[in-house]
C-alpha cells in the first residue's frame, strides 16, 4: 500500500520487528530504507552526520564516513540487510533524537510511512532517556508504524483493520486511511469508540446509566453511518478499551491530535499511551500526515506484497 517506506533499526532489536511489519504495508513495487539514528550531541558532530547521513544499503553510494559513528552505522545497516534478506536503501544519521533523526531522513526521501519497533524500557526509564516510539510519532510528517514487541515471531496476514474513533477531524482521517487499508487488503474493516461513563456523584445511578446507554447508541449510529464499517463501541477508559480492541484486529489504525513532541509530554495522548498497551500493530496518522495527504503529497493505496 505504501510505495516510499523508511524502517527505524536500532542494534539491540535490529528492527526485526519494524521490518517484519512493513513487509506487510509496503507495495510490492515500494522502495523500502533502512534508517539508523546515532548520537550527536555537538553542533560539530551534527554537521558532520548532516553531510554524512545519506548512504545506499544494498546499492551503497560513493561516501567517506566521517566518525567511527558513521562506520559502526554503515556496518549495522549492511548486516540487518543480509540477515533480513531485504533489497532495501540505508541511510543513517547523528541526532540527539531519534525521532528527529528518523523525521530528517523520512522527510528528505519524502517517505509515505516510517516503521518502528516498540521500545521495551521501563516507565522510568523512558521518563529519563525519552521514548523513541512516542518520539518518532511526535515528530513525523509521514505516516508512522509501530511494531509491538515480538512481532517478527508471530507475523500474520492483516485481514482485520481496525480504527479507534471518537467523530474527531484526526479520527475520521484515520478512517479514511482505514477503509484505503482495508480495500488494499481485501480486510475486514471496523471502527471502535469509547464513551466515558459519567461520575456524577450528586446524579442518581439510574440516570447515569441512561446517559451512558443513550452515548454508546449515538456511538453507534455515528460508527454505521459509514458504509462498510462494523461498529463496536463500549464505555469506559479509552486506552484501556482500546487495548481489549486491538486483540480482536491485526492492525490498529488512530488518528493522533497532538502538535509535537512538546504536547505530548505535556499533555500525554491517547496514541502515545496506545503504544504500550495495543496487543497489535499500530498505524498512526500524525497531524502533519493529515495534512500531507489532504494536499496530495502522499501515495497510498497500492496492495501490499
Amino acid at each position: 500500500m505504501f510505495r516510499n517506506v523508511v524502517v527505524g533499526i536500532d542494534e539491540e532489536t535490529r528492527g526485526r520487528d519494524a521490518i517484519a511489519l512493513a513487509r506487510r504495508l509496503a507495495a510490492p513495487d515500494a522502495q523500502l530504507t533502512f534508517a539508523h539514528v546515532h548520537p550527536a550531541t555537538t553542533a560539530a558532530e551534527l554537521a558532520a552526520a548532516a553531510v554524512a547521513g545519506a548512504g545506499a544499503g544494498a546499492q551503497i553510494e560513493n561516501q567517506d564516513p566521517r566518525t567511527s559513528y558513521d562506520e559502526e552505522a554503515l556496518e549495522l545497516l549492511v548486516q540487518v540487510i543480509r540477515e533480513s534478506g531485504v533489497d532495501a536503501w540505508v541511510r543513517w544519521i547523528g541526532s540527539p533524537s531519534v525521532g528527529a533523526g528518523l523525521k530528517t531522513i523520512a522527510c528528505e526521501i519524502g517517505a509515505d510511512l516510517l516503521v518502528v519497533g516498540s521500545t521495551e524500557r521501563s516507565r522510568l526509564m523512558r521518563s529519563l532517556l525519552g521514548n523513541p516510539t512516542v518520539d518518532s510519532i511526535a515528530e513525523a510528517e509521514c505516516v508512522v508504524a509501530v511494531a509491538p514487541h515480538g512481532y517478527a515471531e508471530h507475523s500474520h496476514e492483516l485481514r482485520r483493520v481496525g480504527v479507534a474513533y471518537d467523530e474527531s477531524p484526526a479520527s475520521e482521517a484515520a478512517l479514511r486511511m482505514g477503509q484505503t487499508l482495508a480495500q488494499a487488503l481485501k480486510a475486514e474493516l471496523s471502527a471502535f469508540e469509547v464513551v466515558r461513563a459519567p461520575h456524577g456523584v450528586l446524579e442518581p445511578r439510574r440516570h447515569q446509566i441512561d446517559k451512558t446507554v443513550r452515548a454508546l447508541t449515538q456511538a453507534r449510529e455515528r460508527i454505521t453511518q459509514h458504509e462498510g464499517v462494523e461498529a463496536h463501541v463500549a464505555a469506559g477508559e479509552p486506552v484501556e478499551q482500546l487495548a481489549g480492541y486491538s486483540s480482536t484486529v491485526d492492525i490498529l489504525v488512530a488518528g493522533a491530535r497532538g502538535a509535537g513532541a512538546l504536547a505530548l509530554l505535556i499533555h500525554p495522548s491517547t496514541t502515545a499511551a496506545l503504544t504500550d498497551a495495543v496487543r497489535c500493530p499500530l498505524l498512526v496518522l500524525t497531524r502533519a500526515a493529515r495534512e500531507r495527504e489532504a494536499a496530495g503529497g502522499m501515495s497510498v493505496g497500492h496492495t501490499p506484497a
